[in-house]
């Protein structure tokens, strides 16, 4: 199973140009799910200022300035809207996330007692990844932390990272 992306985003900013070897290689659905589910970690965890994630400048919002996710930390569950964090992680995806095809993507709250509680969100990520010969489907489980505001990402079905 082949991706546009197959490596991790790292991987793929450092490497030479037109240097494929280890970066063009077929990985399976684990791999692929588990590569998918470390960049979305990343993505989430980088933090960006809300003036500039929410930019009514389009080539704002679409830049590299607007990498991450609003900065959550140190806010109480009262403070924050669990409609208005569903709608930056959809966004976030969006922009920053090619390999997972936008018309396929859904986010919603998790409100199982386990999983949330007062400084605690989870949310579900379902979706397809571009892959070759067919996309793959994925389904990640995130939760954030209000008081660190740190988003920890698994695999719904094994969650594993």
């Amino acid at each position: 199973m082949t991706t546009l992306f197959n490596a991790p985003l790292w991987d793929r900013l450092v490497a030479e140009p037109g240097a494929g070897g280890d970066l063009l290689r077929p990985m399976d659905k684990s791999r692929l799910v588990a590569t998918v589910s470390a960049d979305l970690t990343a993505l989430l965890n980088a933090i960006v200022p809300a003036e500039i994630f929410e930019s009514a400048l389009p080539h704002v919002a679409g830049s590299v300035l607007a990498f991450g996710f609003p900065c959550v930390s140190g806010k109480s569950l009262s403070s924050v809207h669990i409609k208005q964090i569903k709608a930056w992680i959809e966004e976030s995806i969006l922009r920053f996330e090619p390999r997972i095809l936008p018309e396929s993507l859904a986010v919603f709250p998790v409100l199982d007692k386990g999983q949330s509680h007062h400084q605690f969100l989870a949310y579900a990520i379902r979706g397809l990844v571009n892959a070759r010969p067919y996309p793959v489907e994925l389904e990640l489980q995130t939760r954030l932390d209000l008081d660190n505001g740190r988003f920890a990402v698994v695999d719904a079905a094994t969650g594993r990272a």
